[in-house]
């Protein structure tokens, strides 16, 4: 199975925000672009304490970020690096974003039905198998 992010197309767009999905197995592949000054607190008004409940894997590939963990200290993410990004975290787009991320699809599919529940993700977000 293969993600092509420059073919795929858009599965959910909000301000400052497109993100493409595709189910890997039992991951989620997605490409995620960003505007600078974009963070997700109103999304994740809906989530256990108001944090992202879902770790991931990413790959940055422009831009810089600054992720804050409800348990430890703030991380700055920058074009290049790999990271770990653990659950309970909030992030704020500092540049324009551009990122590869890669979660448990068990996991990521609950969070967006909750999102799309509240009405803060358009009703047919959500990934799709990969061609």
């Amino acid at each position: 199975m293969k993600f092509n992010h420059f073919s795929s197309p858009v599965s959910a767009e909000i301000p400052g925000f497109t993100i493409k999905w595709a189910e890997i197995g039992d991951f989620v592949g997605a490409y995620e672009a960003c505007a600078a000054g974009v963070n997700h607190e109103k999304e994740f008004t809906v989530t256990p304490d108001n944090a992202c409940p879902v770790e991931h894997l990413i790959y940055v590939i422009s831009g810089t970020a600054r992720v804050e963990y409800l348990d430890g200290e703030p991380e700055m993410l920058e074009a290049g690096d790999l990271a770990w990004v653990r659950k309970g975290h909030m992030p704020y787009v500092i540049t324009d974003f551009e990122m590869i991320e890669f979660s448990r699809k068990s996991e990521h599919n609950g969070m967006i039905a909750d999102l799309v529940e509240a009405g803060l993700f358009p009703p047919d977000s959500g990934p799709r198998p990969a061609g």
